[in-house]
């Protein structure tokens, strides 16, 4: 268990804010493994995540055309056809379909990182990379960004704008992929 643990550690603190920024199959793995994302906001936490990693490896290591067209990218998979629950009223994982994975949850965390700073996100995603919660429930993801330092004011923010779900979140989300 010791050295379970300490082989997590490493590979947490291998996750580095820009301009440090190294994305691998190691952050999917850190996502989908090591936090252990379960039921009701599983796909949130393990792919949505990933998803927004992916967009971030765009943006630092591919540079800034190609970060604007994966956002362009967004705006092609309509997000007016998304499954967009708010997150506090989802109960069963499979409540976030694949659109709202792959689409909804990485603006929301691109949402979150405009918000607060790179540099904040990144704290906050250690810290859920560290975390072993007995359910990555919204209590859990609101626990966790508090756990973080995120003032209460930018949380409610956060949340009434970008995961309150319906109409107003979706277009929130589509003017985040605007040039």
């Amino acid at each position: 268990m010791g050295s379970r643990f300490n082989a997590q550690t490493r590979r947490v603190a291998s996750l580095h804010h820009p301009p440090d920024f190294r994305i691998s199959l190691r952050d999917n793995y850190i996502f989908g493994t090591l936090l252990l994302p379960n039921a009701p906001l599983r796909y949130f936490f393990s792919e949505g995540t990933t998803a927004y990693l992916a967009l971030k490896a765009t943006q630092h290591q591919l540079g800034p055309r190609l970060y604007r067209e994966k956002l362009a990218g967004y705006r092609q998979r309509p997000l007016r056809h998304v499954n967009s629950p708010a997150l506090a009223d989802v109960r069963r994982p499979d409540a976030v379909d694949d659109a709202y994975r792959y689409v909804a949850a990485p603006l929301q965390l691109l949402a979150l990182e405009r918000q607060i700073g790179e540099k904040h996100t990144w704290r906050w995603l250690r810290l859920l990379a560290l975390a072993a919660p007995a359910s990555t429930d919204y209590d859990f993801l609101l626990s966790s960004l508090r756990l973080s330092g995120l003032p209460i004011s930018a949380l409610a923010a956060w949340t009434r704008r970008f995961t309150s779900g319906g109409p107003a979140m979706q277009q929130a989300l589509l003017e985040l992929t605007q040039p």
